[in-house]
């Protein structure tokens, strides 16, 4: 039966999710600890592929293992020869056909902006800093332009243009906590770089730059609509996967994320 993992990551020194050979990458990291443990390397599969410095509260991985190990006792086993940025939350078991990636009904993604005059030495690593205000009533209406299923190629890199455009967001938001502004996004599924394009036609808007307008362009013409910056990967994080069945996603890690927890 596949043992679950909800993990955290600081993504800034990992060269993504995904196994890379000559890099260090989350997945490499994990699979090369659990090498140590089972005597034999074994197949990881992780429910998103974060991209360079991208974060991660709430990714979900899965493997079979041989070992008698008890499911909460993972936990502890792999954080001990884990890195600093790198931790395991929980750890369970799933029945068969449990798949971390073709499980998930859903990811939900956190863009972060620090919005004040200076930079934080404190927040430097995971959110993007903007000296100048955002119009935050702006983006939040601007945001709700995403809700649905639309083609999203003007905000996703051109290499992810090979199969199917089209995306289904299931609820987005933007709102201010004290010198932050977040932009939560939740849907079926993601293309690489589209939060971070998303969060700059957001930054556009509430800059003033663009029209809130533009963001529905975005989606209802995106061969003709201007494309929008992608900001830096340091902003995002992975906060959570949801999946079908009650317990299957990493809401039910011990330790649940709070706003609190990312000041």
């Amino acid at each position: 039966m596949p043992i679950v993992l909800v993990v955290e990551y600081d993504g800034t020194d990992f060269h993504g999710f995904a196994r890379q050979p000559g890099q260090r990458t989350v997945a490499g990291v994990l699979a090369d600890a659990l090498a140590r443990i089972e005597g034999q390397n074994l197949e990881l599969f992780g429910a998103g592929r974060t991209d360079s410095g991208v974060h991660a509260r709430g990714q979900t991985v899965h493997f079979e293992s041989r070992l008698p190990i008890p499911p909460c006792r993972w936990q502890k086993v792999l954080n001990r020869s884990l890195p600093r940025d790198l931790r395991v939350r929980s750890a369970r078991k799933e029945p068969e056909g449990f798949h971390a990636r073709f499980s998930a009904t859903s990811r939900v993604y956190r863009y972060t902006w620090l919005c004040r005059a200076y930079a934080s030495p404190f927040a430097t690593r995971f959110a993007y800093h903007e000296p100048k205000p955002l119009q935050v009533e702006r983006m939040n209406e601007a945001a709700q332009a995403f809700v649905g299923e639309h083609d999203f190629r003007a905000l996703a890199k051109a290499e992810a243009w090979k199969g199917s455009t089209c995306r289904c967001i299931l609820a987005a938001n933007v709102r201010r906590t004290g010198p932050h502004v977040r932009f939560d996004v939740e849907g079926t599924g993601f293309m690489q770089g589209m939060v971070r394009m998303m969060a700059g036609a957001l930054s556009e808007i509430g800059l003033g730059r663009w029209d809130i307008l533009e963001a529905r362009r975005l989606v209802e013409e995106p061969v003709s609509a201007r494309r929008p910056p992608m900001l830096p990967a340091h902003g995002l994080c992975l906060m959570k996967v949801n999946y079908a069945r009650k317990g299957h996603d990493a809401r039910s890690a011990p330790d649940k994320w709070t706003d609190e927890e990312d000041e």
